[in-house]
């Protein structure tokens, strides 16, 4: 369970938000903050990142882009309690392997000296270790890969970057 201790400067910024209306780019701040344990200082900085990008993409008038996209953070972003950490990405699967190099004829002869926490095979005579599909990080079950799949928001994320692109001839930042 994750518990997040008020502090006078979330105090603030709760009365701020309930007398102003929640924004999206609190909510889903408040959404990180809360998975990441954020101290205030990091919870003031990430809010007034994502309020800035809110404006920006407001002033190229792609807000509801915007929305979108904050929409799809706020409805398939996840948190992994045990790292702390908010993603919007999909797990990962533990099925790909690397070359980490040397000849073998048996898993004996790779499981010295390479320290790799992934399982460690020999397949047509070279030592692979598995990893994340679509990743080099060694695994050695699906729970390793978790936020190492696709963007569930990838889609809006590039929708919100071409409005704003067409908007500023392509010299607006990127978020």
């Amino acid at each position: 369970m994750i518990r997040h201790v008020l502090t006078g400067a979330s105090v603030f910024l709760g009365f701020a938000v309930a007398s102003f209306g929640c924004s999206s780019a609190q909510s889903v701040c408040q959404l990180i903050c809360e998975c990441q344990h954020c101290s205030d200082r990091t919870e003031e900085f990430t809010c007034a990142e994502l309020e800035a990008q809110q404006a920006s993409a407001e002033a190229y008038e792609c807000g509801e882009k915007w929305e979108a996209l904050l929409t799809c953070v706020e409805e398939k972003g996840t948190c992994n309690e045990k790292e702390a950490d908010f993603t919007t990405r999909e797990s990962g699967s533990c099925s790909d392997t690397q070359d980490i190099g040397g000849s073998c004829s048996t898993n004996a002869d790779c499981q010295q000296g390479g320290g790799f926490p992934g399982n460690v095979t020999c397949s047509a005579g070279v030592c692979k270790v598995s990893v994340c599909t679509g990743s080099s990080s060694p695994c050695t079950s699906n729970d390793d890969c978790m936020g190492q799949g696709d963007d569930l928001c990838e889609n809006e994320a590039e929708a919100l970057e071409n409005c704003i692109d067409a908007a500023s001839g392509g010299a607006a930042p990127h978020f």
